[in-house]
């Protein structure tokens, strides 16, 4: 697998909106970041939502291409100023440097290794990491908090995955003396390649937890038990409470490369499947998922993007039907690449799913937050 341990995925609204194909930010007649500045507010909740939005994309930016997000920079600094725009281009040039931090971190484990006569055999790429392990390094001063997730910042990792990170963190430490890393060990992405028993294989991109608790449940099992964990298992392997455990594997049970299985104990076991699920069934099953397979993340950013416009109308205007934040996303999307091509029924789909998850709520047909 591959972990970006600081790298992960969501275009912001802002991120999108501010990118019209004239300078200026005005298209079609109208004045679309005009318009987003009175839904938040004022100019400085903008700024600040931008930057939060900014952050999770790069948070997740596998390949460190930062161009476009530099071009919409250079257009906001036209409009708010340079100094409203700073902390942002202080994570920009975070992630600029932190490319040239992996190659040079890269080179030296490879150079390390080759000279070392004590490794018997190289690992895949003829580097003691592998490539397995890259960062992004932030300024954390610059950059807004990040969220690692509820109940997931203190993880145990798998002790192969630590292996390779505690790799990159001596050639860092050696690097940028005498500077160290504060590991954050559930943000960013992990590329996996799957094995199944029949010899196929399967590769998914996803969060560390899900890919830790993945690792943690192929790893060494009981030669009496067989193989399996019980989210009490995992969860003491991994330090997170057995209810997260739950939560969290229901995304490898709902891509069919877990399953379920309840002993006449009544307890609940997690079991590895011997032969991979069909590849479409997967890619339906992680559309719905906060972690996906590669090709379901454009449908992850558009829900995500929707859901902090219709968050930030509600702040504003308090209680809303249904037709009119229907219309109010095809206006504000009227400028950008990704637009809102959703019909009533499916944006009726995607309020239920922010009222059940005690986002929002429904009340006389209005749409208010909780």
């Amino acid at each position: 697998g591959h972990q970006n341990p600081a790298a992960a995925a969501t275009v912001g609204p802002a991120g999108e909106l501010a990118a019209p194909k004239v300078a200026g930010a005005r298209t079609a007649g109208f004045d679309i970041l005009g318009m987003l500045v009175s839904i938040y507010g004022s100019k400085e909740l903008f700024v600040n939502e931008y930057r939060s939005m900014l952050a999770s994309k790069l948070i997740r930016n596998l390949a460190y291409d930062t161009s476009r997000e530099v071009a919409i920079l250079e257009l906001l600094k036209l409009r708010f100023g340079e100094s409203s725009m700073q902390q942002c281009e202080i994570m920009l040039r975070d992630v600029e440097d932190s490319k040239r931090l992996n190659a040079n971190i890269q080179r030296d484990l490879l150079a390390a290794h080759r000279s070392s006569t004590t490794v018997a055999a190289a690992p895949a790429r003829d580097t003691p990491n592998g490539g397995v392990v890259d960062a992004t390094v932030i300024s954390e001063h610059f950059w807004p908090p990040i969220d690692a997730g509820e109940g997931t910042g203190e993880m145990e990792l798998h002790p192969d995955a630590q292996t390779h990170i505690d790799r990159f963190q001596e050639a860092y430490a050696t690097l940028k003396n005498p500077r160290e890393l504060r590991w954050q060990p559930s943000l960013g992405t992990v590329e996996l390649e799957v094995e199944f028993d029949n010899g196929e294989t399967r590769e998914y991109r996803v969060n560390p937890t899900h890919a830790n608790l993945l690792l943690c449940l192929l790893g060494d099992h009981d030669e009496v038990l067989g193989p399996g964990q019980t989210p009490e298992a995992l969860g003491s392997i991994t330090g997170l409470a057995p209810d997260m455990v739950r939560k969290k594997m229901a995304h490898w049970v709902n891509l069919g490369v877990v399953r379920e299985e309840q002993r006449e104990d009544g307890e609940l076991w997690f079991m590895p499947v011997e032969t991979p699920p069909d590849v479409s069934a997967s890619l339906i099953a992680a559309d719905a998922d906060e972690a996906t397979v590669k090709s379901s993340n454009d449908v992850e950013q558009a829900l995500k993007m929707f859901q902090t416009y219709i968050i930030n109308m509600l702040k504003n205007l308090e209680a809303l039907p249904l037709d009119r934040i229907h219309n109010m996303l095809k206006l504000y999307t009227a400028g950008a690449d990704t637009k809102y091509d959703k019909s009533p029924r499916e944006l009726a789909g995607i309020l239920s799913r922010l009222v059940d998850d005690d986002v929002i709520e429904l009340s006389g047909g209005l749409y208010k937050l909780r």
